[in-house]
């Protein structure tokens, strides 16, 4: 039987392995891993965490943002799409999105997207400049 090594709480996600166990801390955003004590190979076959872009449209030219480089999305998906892939991530025990892009709060259903990532089961963060972000806005969230 494994502790929560990130403190117990019953907020926090946790994913069997075959080598042990993975724990998501919402509140921190921090991971942890406890590792079973026979065990000399860890492997993690499949993602923890997911960066989902939606939205390549931004309020600023940042020297420093990754956008200015990289290509972001030049397809907007709907809020129904990422329903859609949430429910994939969840069910190959992703454990949690971070919304990005460009500026996430560009999306007026942004609420909606982050609200399908929690109902599929995923721990959301929201990577945001907050210089649209109003109060009301902040309400609309899950």
């Amino acid at each position: 039987m494994f502790s929560d090594p990130l403190g117990s709480n019953p907020d926090h996600s946790f994913r069997e392995e075959a080598w042990g166990r993975v724990t998501y801390d919402p509140e921190r955003d921090a991971f942890a891993a406890e590792v079973c004590l026979d065990r000399t190979e860890i492997s993690i076959d499949r993602p923890i965490s997911a960066g989902c872009l939606v939205t390549a449209g931004c309020n600023l030219r940042c020297a420093f943002c990754y956008g200015n480089d990289e290509s972001l999305p030049n397809v907007t998906l709907s809020a129904r799409e990422w329903e859609q892939i949430f429910r994939h991530l969840s069910a190959w025990g992703v454990m949690r999105a971070d919304l990005s892009g460009g500026e996430t709060t560009m999306r007026n259903d942004l609420p909606d997207i982050a609200r399908s990532a929690v109902n599929s089961g995923l721990n959301v963060v929201i990577s945001t400049n907050g210089l649209i972000l109003t109060d009301d806005a902040v309400g609309r969230f899950p």
